[in-house]
């Protein structure tokens, strides 16, 4: 990459900003410096007003930022980058594994640099030409192999951090409650989130960051390594597979009423209202359920709203975990389930 002779005027926004810019003035570069806004209490138009409108090249050294915090700004420049082509150099620790993976995931293009990298380098960048194709560019810093990237992700996070509840989120991202739990499910499935029945925002929001951070080794026994056999290759894709099979079941479920639950020997029927699309039916083969007989009982006698499917998940040892909008849980143990439409 050429770099050009004459030094542009970086906009930078840092909690920190002196120690910056003394190294880059070194070098004939004085950044105009910003500052962060206090975000809308709900976005407008999908935006958080986090960041101000700031002019090409931005400078923005995330060393502080909290997750939820860094959600938003990430949310804001997406969109700045979508609508005046602002091109970003992201400054980030190398410690501070959640943000890379934000930042990885957002859909962003850019220049991700560890902030530990010496002033020489980052001026090389500030004055090079923007001439960068789709997708980021890692300077010092190892691309982080995370999930699939799903752009929701980054504007879920930052929803949920302001969010009453996750139908608020949901709305807030323009997205139906059942694409916020699929989001949510397969997060979890490649961050290796363990299954429980979260309804608070602010706990998602806690299990995200915490997982985002961990420098474990979940996420990267998602990817093959380059030596595996074609055999163990196969396998693992047939794995996925059925995780995502049963993702889109999961999803599939949220948002439904539950009409009545049926026991014939080791099958269990759950008949279901979906408010769109009508009359369905889990059913669920060489199954138990786990939950105590007396709290599902007299399922049928609730109110419709506390037999809404709050969130579903699939454990690996064949458990079907399904929780309520009141607080209540069913646990069905089953070899197979399958969702079937009901004619009439």
């Amino acid at each position: 990459m050429d770099f050009t002779t004459s030094p542009r005027r970086p906009s930078l926004i840092s909690r920190q900003p002196d120690r910056l810019v003394a190294a880059l003035r070194v070098y004939g570069i004085c950044p105009r410096l910003l500052s962060l806004q206090i975000p809308y209490a709900h976005p407008e138009s999908g935006v958080w007003g986090i960041l101000p409108l700031v002019p090409s090249p931005l400078l923005l050294d995330c060393s502080d930022l909290a997750p939820a915090e860094a959600a938003m700004v990430l949310t804001d420049l997406r969109i700045q980058q979508r609508q005046h082509q602002v091109l970003p150099l992201l400054l980030v620790p190398p410690a501070v594994l959640c943000v890379q993976r934000l930042i990885a995931t957002s859909g962003l293009t850019g220049v991700v640099i560890s902030a530990d990298a010496a002033a020489a380098t980052i001026a090389r960048w500030v004055n090079a030409p923007a001439r960068l194709g789709p997708g980021l560019v890692w300077v010092e810093l190892l691309a982080p192999p995370l999930m699939e990237k799903d752009p929701h992700l980054v504007p879920l996070l930052a929803a949920l951090s302001h969010a009453s509840s996750m139908a608020q989120a949901a709305e807030w991202c323009a997205l139906s409650c059942r694409k916020v739990n699929y989001v949510l499910a397969t997060s979890c499935r490649q961050l290796g989130i363990p299954i429980a029945a979260w309804r608070s925002p602010a706990q998602w929001v806690d299990a995200l960051s915490n997982a985002l951070a961990s420098p474990g080794p979940t996420i990267q026994h998602l990817l093959s390594s380059a030596g595996e056999s074609q055999c163990e290759g196969q396998q693992k894709d047939s794995k996925r597979n059925a995780r995502m099979n049963d993702d889109v079941l999961m999803a599939s479920l949220c948002g439904c009423v539950v009409l009545r639950i049926v026991t014939e020997g080791r099958t269990v029927r759950l008949e279901l209202d979906d408010p769109r699309l009508g009359r369905f039916q889990l059913q669920c083969k060489d199954a138990a359920i786990l939950t105590p007989t007396a709290t599902w009982a007299h399922f049928d006698q609730r109110a419709a709203w506390a037999r809404v499917i709050d969130w579903a998940d699939r454990g690996p040892d064949q458990t079907l975990q399904l929780s309520f909008a009141n607080g209540a849980d069913l646990v069905i143990k089953a070899a197979a389930c399958r969702l079937e439409r009901l004619s009439g």
